[in-house]
């Protein structure tokens, strides 16, 4: 009987812990997501979009 007990907190235990687990990396999910215009930022940053065509983008995305 003692042993089943055990083995049941231990499984209640990993339960709760595994779901909180999966609704904190939910969260971060959502913190990552970006607006569009942060997107073309950074990517404009990097060198990865020209100036004329961030411009462009930019009048775009802001209209």
């Amino acid at each position: 009987m003692f042993w089943i007990l055990l083995l049941i907190t231990v499984a209640v235990i990993a339960l709760s812990l595994n779901q909180s687990d999966f609704f904190e990396s939910e969260n971060n999910i959502s913190k990552q997501s970006k607006y569009p215009i942060e997107i073309l930022n950074e990517r404009y940053a990097r060198g990865e979009v020209e100036t004329s065509e961030y411009r462009k983008l930019k009048k775009e995305l802001l209209n």
